[in-house]
């Protein structure tokens, strides 16, 4: 339900497995949210769930198998009703349930790592604007800001200490030989 941009001559290994791809930039998609608060977090829990316990729980079983037999079997069954690619379909056509165009608020449906919708009025993604980073320009969306404090909150700048940062992925990345 997303798109993956990887550096050639790489390639991802987690849990001493070969991932298929390499080095990489998520590329999200951005959906439109119900306005109403009650209606985005009923639908983005059942969105939430249907990303996790079919898109990821297959994606990671094509990847890895289980050595837990009773799981396994119960993978096994969800994968042949429904793989990756269909769940990732799956997924996809429930996010574009809202109307884009005509949303008051959108988000990332599809990055929920966190837990919660990313989400923030939709004009913060009506257009691009140049950002200077670390001494080079790049096109970020015009309420850049409004979107980091949805996300991060009103102290987005402030890195949290040490010990509570956190990464989502498990990847080593490898120059292929």
């Amino acid at each position: 339900p997303f798109s993956k941009i990887c550096k050639k001559n790489t390639e991802a290994i987690i849990k001493q497995k070969i991932c298929g791809y390499g080095l990489g930039i998520d590329i999200f998609p951005i959906d439109g949210f119900y306005t109403d608060i009650e209606d985005r977090n009923k639908w983005f829990t059942k969105h939430k769930e249907f990303f996790f316990n079919w898109y990821l729980s297959n994606v990671f079983f094509e990847l890895y198998g289980t050595k837990n037999i009773k799981l396994f079997f119960k993978n096994l069954i969800k994968n042949i009703y429904l793989d990756s690619n269909k769940a990732a379909k799956k997924v996809d056509e429930n996010a574009k349930n809202i109307d884009f165009e005509t949303s008051e608020y959108a988000g990332c449906s599809v990055g929920i790592f966190r837990g919660k919708p990313e989400v923030a009025k939709r004009e913060s993604f009506d257009y691009g604007i140049e950002l200077e980073f670390e001494g080079k320009k790049y096109l970020a969306p015009v309420g850049w800001k409004d979107i980091l404090i949805s996300i991060y909150g009103p102290d987005f700048m402030i890195p949290p200490s040490e010990d509570k940062r956190q990464t989502t992925h498990e990847e080593k990345f490898y120059k292929r030989k």
